[in-house]
């Protein structure tokens, strides 16, 4: 009797890993990759490729605009757009890290952006939403690497900015078509 339990048990252990990677090769399976090329052919890439940014005002704008622009199309040509992409965004900085003379020591450079993913026409509103970046800085006696720092904030949020819009798109085309 002894035995056959050990027998059962031994073959139980076995069992229980291969009925795990069972569940879990059946739970991959479901996935849909969200760049990649669906059971449909539908690829989110060429989407992505077809999706005309709109023109935004200064440095900061421009940035964003160009990282959207290399992240929807991988630096190759753009496809015949079928969509709009319209965003707003606000800037701000503030000051932290105050010393006795009232001089703050250091910065945080805030941006904030609204986006609106439209058809082509620009009457049917696809989606939207809101992003948000901070990116700290400190505050030198030198005036040019206060500027240098400034600059290179402002690139770092505006680049967290243009992925968070891109994630969030390719989630929603790779989900909605």
């Amino acid at each position: 009797m002894a035995r056959k339990q050990i027998a059962v048990m031994s073959t139980l252990k076995h069992i229980k890993p291969i009925g795990t990677i069972l569940l879990f090769a059946l739970l991959l399976g479901a996935c849909r990759p969200m760049y990649g090329e669906t059971s449909m052919g539908y690829q989110t890439v060429s989407e992505l490729s077809a999706i005309e940014v709109n023109e935004l005002p200064g440095r900061v704008g421009q940035k964003i605009r160009n990282e959207l622009i290399f992240l929807f199309t991988g630096g190759k040509q753009a496809s015949q757009p079928k969509y709009k992409l319209e965003i707003a965004y606000r800037e701000s900085v503030l000051g932290v890290l105050f010393k006795r003379t009232d001089d703050a020591a250091g910065q945080i450079y805030s941006l904030d952006a609204t986006f609106t993913l439209r058809d082509i026409s620009g009457k049917t509103e696809l989606t939207k939403g809101r992003s948000h970046a901070r990116a700290a800085f400190d505050k030198h006696k030198s005036t040019y690497s206060n500027i240098r720092a400034e600059r290179d904030a402002k690139n770092r949020a505006a680049k967290d900015i243009a992925k968070d819009i891109n994630t969030r798109i390719a989630a929603y085309i790779s989900s909605n078509r």
